[in-house]
């Protein structure tokens, strides 16, 4: 009996103890559930909260990539900008039809230029530039371009190395204007200033030498008592100073024209 006893007290222990054993699981079951909800509200939260992110971060992109276009196209200069390997970056309308002008296709980010075989006006001295930069971080040169037989355009291409924060150099910054009209102003300029050079030349040379003459005729005129053959013998070197001195103006008036 007292064995019996025993194994019915350790009986009812094993029972109990089975008991609290299954409620502690079923609260540890019951506790991750609730971890896991409260997990799955969070990742639901954090999803969202990336996902607004993102369509905030999208949206700046756009926006400052709309501004960046709007500031390469507030011009009629050729703006392009390329990578170390000489892949397009970014570029505005009118290098791209300038492009299609000499190439017949029209570009697109990520292709070389110039490349083998291209056309383009200025490739040689493109290629040049990048390679300049690269080594110096700039290059600026005015190329005189054939357009036809009889007429040339005067081209800037000036440009600059684009750094990361480490200060290295891994694209290049690209301008091209066609500057003729500031040319032909220059050299206009310069043509008009040789001729008021030449003017002033002919006036303190050619045209002070007669003058002198002639005031020094009129005064010797102007005395009373000069004989009458040294004043019509002035008189006639007077016609010919008059004379010499209406050439020398016709003179100044046709660099003028």
């Amino acid at each position: 009996m007292q064995i019996r006893g025993q194994q019915n007290v350790i009986l009812i222990l094993a029972i109990v103890l089975s008991v609290l054993v299954i409620l502690f699981i079923v609260r540890l079951l019951k506790d991750y559930r609730k971890h896991n909800e409260k997990l799955k509200v969070e990742a639901a939260e954090l999803t969202k909260l990336s996902a607004e992110k993102e369509a905030i971060l999208q949206q700046k992109i756009r926006t400052d990539e709309l501004n960046f276009m709007a500031l390469i196209e507030n011009t009629d200069d050729v703006l392009w900008s390329v990578d170390k390997s000489g892949a397009l970056l970014a570029f505005n309308r009118a290098f791209r039809d300038m492009v299609c002008r000499h190439s017949g296709a029209s570009p697109s980010v990520g292709q070389l230029f110039p490349g083998g075989g291209s056309e383009m006006v200025l490739a040689a001295n493109i290629e040049a530039g990048y390679r300049n930069v690269f080594e110096s971080g700039s290059f600026d040169i005015i190329e005189k371009v054939p357009v036809n037989e009889t007429i040339s355009s005067h081209m800037q291409l000036r440009f600059k190395a684009i750094r990361n924060e480490a200060g290295e150099v891994t694209g290049v910054s690209c301008f091209l204007r066609d500057i003729t009209g500031y040319v032909k102003m220059i050299e206009s300029l310069e043509e008009k200033n040789q001729r008021l050079r030449d003017i002033a030349w002919v006036q303190s040379h050619k045209l002070r030498g007669p003058l002198t003459t002639v005031m020094g005729i009129l005064e010797f005129l102007d005395e009373e008592d000069a004989p009458v053959e040294q004043r019509k013998e002035m008189l006639i070197g007077l016609q010919a100073k008059v004379a010499e001195m209406d050439a020398i103006i016709h003179e100044i008036v046709s660099k003028t024209e």
